[in-house]
């Protein structure tokens, strides 16, 4: 379970029962790499609060995988165009609330995860 990502507080909830949190919307980012030392392409992903795609984009490469060279953006989704919320029900939405003092989930699993 994600409940905090990037200074923000994130839940799914009622749109009637939360304010929307403006422009902000909540980005998958997948960034690869490569290390001058090493043959495989590296990767890490995060979860950004921004305003637009290309806002997200900037931070996730300014914050995943720092020291590797030719950094680039593989993947870059809002999250509620992947959760299709909207097809469950227009009602519910991604609710960001400031929260500062939150900290990122542990990883649940690590590998491959057959779905």
């Amino acid at each position: 379970i994600i409940n905090w990502a990037d200074g923000y507080g994130i839940q799914v909830a009622p749109k009637a029962a939360t304010p929307v949190s403006g422009s902000l919307k909540l980005y998958f980012v997948n960034v690869g790499g490569y290390r001058p030392e090493a043959l495989p392409e590296a990767h890490e992903f995060g979860l950004f609060v921004a305003q637009t795609v290309a806002e997200a984009k900037q931070k996730a490469l300014a914050a995943l995988l720092p020291h590797h060279h030719t950094q680039h953006k593989d993947n870059l989704k809002d999250v509620d165009s992947i959760l299709l919320l909207n097809n469950l029900s227009p009602d519910w939405h991604i609710a960001l609330t400031p929260n500062p003092q939150g900290t990122p989930a542990p990883i649940g699993f690590q590998g491959y995860y057959p779905i």
